[in-house]
């Protein structure tokens, strides 16, 4: 598998397209915003923090309501995560845009993007993730 190197963060995605899986390369001192219970795999440098996001909306949505924080301390670290459902893993980039995403489909990204997530309400049935940067 080729890697891929962007904003400072080398990644390879693997096991495409049925069942993803990416190992992140995070240099010393920067943050990946991963979503909870996504991570497989992670260095021992690498320090992890839960930060409670999105409150209710996010429960309703069937989201955990916490987001991780993994951050690499002394020297560059190695993580590896993988989406709760079976499927494929794609890497988007954001300039300046807003991506909507149904609930569950957020992996990770690095700390300057901004998730959300708004429940529809019981007429429509779904709900989405809102990823800007």
């Amino acid at each position: 598998m080729e890697t891929t190197n962007f904003k400072g963060f080398n990644f390879k995605m693997e096991c495409q397209p049925d069942y993803g899986f990416v190992t992140i390369d995070i240099p010393s001192g920067k943050k990946l915003k991963v979503e909870a219970a996504a991570m497989a795999t992670m260095d021992t440098n690498i320090e992890m923090k839960t930060k409670m996001k999105g409150g209710l909306s996010r429960l309703l949505s069937g989201e955990s309501m916490f987001i991780n924080d993994f951050k690499a301390n002394n020297g560059d670290g190695q993580i590896q995560i993988a989406p709760a459902c079976p499927g494929d893993v794609k890497h988007v980039y954001l300039s300046n845009e807003t991506i909507y995403l149904q609930n569950t489909a957020f992996l990770a990204s690095s700390e300057t993007i901004n998730v959300e997530t708004k429940w529809q309400g019981f007429t429509k049935g779904f709900f989405r993730e809102k990823i800007f940067s």
